[in-house]
């Protein structure tokens, strides 16, 4: 079946046989490659000729808020949501930001003091913006409400810290949404949608419902999951929340509405776009044509979430067959993400979960062991000595000798202990835990600059970037500069050239004569995280090396780190940014004490890791701040 047999074999809301609307690969084109003006005016186009399909309503949204459009944008999204009578299938509709001249807060929702924040007026919005760190939330009692509803828009204006939540609880069902700045998860499953809010606004919908849950992001991409066990305080919390290392989070929520008594219905039902699967199988189809390859994973996995008919199964299982076909015949030498694989081994289990076995079997086959091992870690142990000074001592040496393994458990202590972990190309291994768990030094293990037990091997030019490494204090800026480079290997001539960008990217170039000893604490983490970042390995071992300098210096650094991913084929990250753990790693280490507490899924390694650090209690009533925090 050609690609424009399959296009036009689709109707949306039937899966009957349609037309393909003039303007909708012009549309998806546009999208795709960020020529979001013209998108904007076919997606308006395409809505304005389609009423009953939102699908374009909510594609003009998004172009809107990706061009900093906000108030259209809100406009835009507030007209979609006075097209859906949402009142005539529930019992009750409440509506928390409004536009007359009434309380800021409804009469049904009351703050929950402990958190200093402000709700701005804008002039077609409400937006509800935390100010501090603190809890900060509204609260909405529920008692036997049949299934909630809420929907709305959230964003984040600055930083990348946890975390915004949306927890819904009927006294039934329970459900809780975090959000951070790259990433969505529900905490029924840790199943997450990776994507930013930090650039622009997202419309959402979550429906808990009849022991499950749903979660709808921009209109079309979905998280399914069953619901949590109720706790002992029903209620609708809309949490700004601090996160555990204190830090400001900085979200904004508006245009918001909450619907109770959503009995004899099924979250399905509740979808923001009736037919969606549809229009995502065709966006899929037309990505594999166009060589859009990401954005045919993307739209192939989001169109198999939710209730596709057969037709558009069957486009999505031709479109992931021949995505693993591409993968498969690729150049020798070739390196995808993990990523990849990970989303066509999962497109693989919905397939087969839909009944199509065939196509499932041949994509999860061929996607399999593509990515070559970069680092295989085989019970690596590291052992310290407890009193460093007195080992080399001519009795402390014949008592190692006569008994090895007592002087060893006396005299030594494990920092790392039968760590076994693998490492493919594509792939980024993130290492969190508490100060003193072992993570740097494992990192150092790695790296070959401590001694260790067990087997690991690295398969390419490894480089551990890591702050201060090299420093001298009496030594100038750009003096330091030369020697942090042949720290980590440049020549002289890569560091001659290196130095003018370093200092420029540090934005030190006033400063380059002066003495180290002299720089503030802001202008060393500026050279210090320029330095570290210079060098471009194969494989990346990073040590705690996000988050340097002020405000405006984090987002250069931020993006300086994106694109040290991006040309990286492999990479290793120690740190405590949990955000960022979340978002970019494709598997996690959380240890504990010098052990493997877990290895395997972002998102459960660091609610285990929430779970086993809880916040300390703060001035908000017990119940309460048990209901809101008891998953961190």
């Amino acid at each position: 079946m050609s690609s424009t047999e399959i296009q036009g074999s689709l109707s949306p809301a039937s899966g009957t046989p349609s037309e393909t609307p003039p303007d909708l690969e012009a549309a998806f084109h546009s999208s795709a490659v960020g020529d979001l003006e013209r998108a904007v005016t076919l997606w308006s186009n395409l809505a304005r000729e389609n009423p009953l399909e939102a699908f374009f309503a909510f594609q003009k949204v998004n172009a809107l808020f990706e061009l900093d459009r906000t108030a259209e944008g809100v406009a835009a999204f507030e007209e979609l949501q006075e097209q859906e009578r949402l009142a005539e299938h529930c019992r009750m509709l409440h509506r928390l930001f409004g536009r007359g001249e009434g309380p800021a807060y409804s009469e049904d929702f009351r703050l929950v003091e402990g958190g200093a924040g402000r709700l701005d007026r804008h002039p077609d919005y409400w937006s509800l913006v935390k100010l501090a760190s603190g809890f900060r939330h509204l609260l909405l009692p529920l008692k036997a409400a049949d299934g909630v509803l809420v929907e709305g828009l959230i964003g984040k204006r600055v930083g990348d810290d946890e975390c915004c939540r949306v927890e819904v609880d009927d006294g039934e069902n329970r459900e809780v949404v975090v959000f951070n700045a790259r990433t969505i998860a529900l905490r029924s499953s840790s199943h997450a949608i990776r994507i930013p809010l930090d650039r622009r606004m997202r419309p959402f919908r979550l429906v808990v419902l009849n022991g499950a849950s749903r979660l709808w992001i921009d209109g079309t991409r979905v998280l399914r999951s069953d619901a949590l066990v109720p706790s002992r305080t029903p209620g609708l919390r809309l949490g700004l929340v601090e996160s555990v290392d204190h830090l400001d989070t900085d979200f904004m929520m508006g245009s918001v509405r909450i619907a109770v008594g959503l009995k004899g219905a099924t979250p399905d039902d509740f979808a923001p776009c009736k037919g969606w699967e549809a229009w995502m199988s065709r966006l899929a189809q037309w990505a594999v044509g166009a060589g859009r390859l990401d954005e045919a994973l993307a739209a192939v996995d989001a169109a198999l979430g939710g209730r596709p008919s057969e037709a558009v199964v069957t486009v999505c299982a031709q479109a992931a067959v021949r995505l693993s076909d591409d993968r498969q015949s690729a150049e020798a030498g070739a390196i995808y993400p993990a990523s990849w694989e990970d989303s066509l081994q999962k497109i693989a289990g919905r397939l087969r979960v839909l009944g199509r076995p065939d196509e499932a079997d041949k994509i999860a086959t061929r996607a399999k062991g593509r990515g070559t091992q970069a680092i295989v870690c085989d019970r690596v142990s590291v052992l310290f000595a407890r009193a460093p000074h007195r080992v080399t001592q001519p009795v402390e040496i014949i008592r190692r000798l006569m008994n090895p393994t007592k002087y060893q458990a006396e005299n030594y202590r494990r920092a790392v202990e039968d760590i076994s972990v693998e490492l493919r190309y594509g792939s980024v291994l993130g290492i969190i835990g508490n100060n003193g768990a072992g993570k740097s030094t494992l990192l150092r293990a790695i790296a070959g600059i401590v001694d260790y037990e067990g087997k690991i091997q690295v398969n390419g030019r490894s480089r551990l970037l890591v702050m201060g490494v090299g420093i001298q204090e009496e030594l100038t800026g750009k003096e330091n500069i030369r020697l942090g480079c042949l720290y980590l290997g440049m020549r002289r001539s890569e560091i001659a050239k290196r130095v003018p960008e370093i200092l420029e990217f540090a934005e030190l170039t006033e400063a380059q004569d002066l003495p180290y000893r002299y720089y503030s604490d802001g202008m060393k983490a500026r050279l210090l995280f320029s330095i570290a970042t210079s060098a471009e390995p194969d494989i990346i071992l990073l040590d705690e090396l996000l988050g340097a300098g002020d405000v405006r210096f984090r987002v250069k650094a931020t993006k300086r780190m994106e694109q040290l991913i991006e040309r990286s084929k492999a990479m290793i990250v120690v740190t405590h940014n949990l955000s960022f753990v979340r978002e970019r790693a494709t598997q996690v280490l959380y240890m504990d004490r010098g052990k493997a507490r877990f290895l395997g899924d972002p998102h459960r390694a660091v609610d285990l890791y929430f779970d086993d650090n809880r916040l300390a209690p703060s001035a908000t009533p017990i119940e309460e701040q048990k209901s809101l925090s008891e998953e961190i």
